[in-house]
């Protein structure tokens, strides 16, 4: 994911444009504005879709779920909150989902499925993918300390 580094949004008084790509793991609509996170292996960022700025294509934005692959072209910002966001310039989806992820709030409940769907897992839980990395990284200083 190609992002701005999130201690300062803006250079010398302009606003930093960025192109972003990732898998939407939540989607927030408040009226004519919609909040979305994109996760990708780097993190996640949020990402804000205006109607007046988008005009016909924020229609499209309905057919969107969990799941999607979207890349995101827009302006670098930060919320009342702090948070760094881009505000959508472009959008296009990248790749749908065949099927939706589980929501962020709830996540994955059933361990079974867990361990089943193990893909899931590494989507939806923060704690599963660091482990996941953290193996790798264990297993290659093994590798690289014994040859």
């Amino acid at each position: 994911m190609a992002r701005a580094t999130t201690d300062s949004c803006e250079e010398n008084g302009a606003s930093l444009r960025v192109k972003v790509a990732g898998r939407i793991v939540a989607l927030r609509k408040m009226g004519r504005a919609t909040f979305a996170d994109l996760l990708d292996a780097s993190g996640t960022v949020q990402v804000l879709f205006r109607s007046n700025t988008l005009d016909d294509r924020y229609e499209l934005l309905d057919d969107l779920d969990l799941g999607d692959w979207l890349g995101v072209i827009g302006d670098m910002f930060r919320t009342r909150s702090g948070e760094a966001t881009v505000e959508v310039k472009k959008f296009e989806v990248l790749c749908k989902a065949l099927r939706s992820i589980p929501e962020k709030w709830h996540g994955l409940i059933d361990i079974e499925t867990r361990y089943r769907q193990r893909y899931l897992d590494l989507i939806s839980n923060e704690d599963a993918r660091y482990m996941a990395r953290l193996r790798s990284n264990i297993v290659t200083a093994m590798r690289g300390f014994m040859i």
